[in-house]
């Protein structure tokens, strides 16, 4: 008998109660995103929202060390806006700072926050950033190139959803609220916001990335449009 160790009905309940949960947390999750799907059909109605001034003149020159290059404007697309700016520290370092935003409804893809669509993603984790409203979480990603492009520079990406004034983290809550605010507010606007560095140095480059997410945090949503009631 040694060495055996017998399942008490407590174990088992507990097993249960976890393979239930799961079961609870799949199936909400399978709910929202086919609900995601069929919101525009479901809620055709749900109103566009352009900008009412460009991204790129209302993004900040300056934010704390950090100083601007032009900003370059992505060739217009059907469904979106793309703007993006490059920034310099004391050290010459360099982030860059991109937002999509889509005055229709919006493309929950982690994978829209890579250089391109053959990167992968070899390391994803929360984190949280210091803002002058408090602290938000976000998602903090090393990138690698395909093939060994870029000479092999891996990228770390700090990226968010950006939903009507709520800084949402994870994609399945992204969507989430977008339903939510397509029925009731018949809005579904949003944006994708991520900040880049090559990872010389992986350390420092999420410190970086990090660093600069929360200065900018502010700034960008003072730039995007809220909805009513969403403070």
């Amino acid at each position: 008998m040694d060495g055996y160790r017998g399942i008490d009905r407590g174990e088992c309940g507990n097993s249960s109660d976890r393979a239930m949960r799961k079961h609870w947390v799949f199936g909400t999750v399978l709910a929202i995103v086919v609900a995601a799907g069929l919101a525009p059909h479901v809620f055709p109605t749900a109103r566009p929202v352009p900008l009412s001034t460009p991204l790129a003149g209302v993004l900040p020159v300056d934010i704390g060390p950090w100083k601007a290059m032009p900003a370059e404007i992505l060739p217009p697309l059907p469904d979106s806006e793309i703007v993006r700016r490059q920034y310099v520290g004391g050290a010459g370092e360099t982030v860059t700072l991109e937002i999509r935003y889509y005055p229709r409804g919006m493309a929950h893809s982690p994978r829209l926050a890579l250089p391109g669509a053959e990167w992968e993603r070899s390391m994803i984790e929360s984190v949280r950033l210091q803002t002058e409203a408090g602290p938000v979480t976000a998602n903090r990603i090393l990138t690698s190139p395909p093939g060994g492009g870029r000479e092999g520079k891996p990228v770390v990406i700090v990226y968010w959803y950006h939903e009507r004034g709520r800084i949402v983290a994870k994609e399945t809550w992204a969507k989430l609220y977008q339903v939510w605010d397509r029925l009731w507010r018949r809005r579904a606007d949003g944006a994708l916001v991520s900040i880049s560095t090559e990872a010389l140095d992986v350390r420092q480059a999420r410190e970086r990335t990090t660093e600069f997410a929360g200065r900018v945090l502010p700034a960008i949503t003072r730039a995007l449009p809220r909805a009513e009631g969403i403070s």
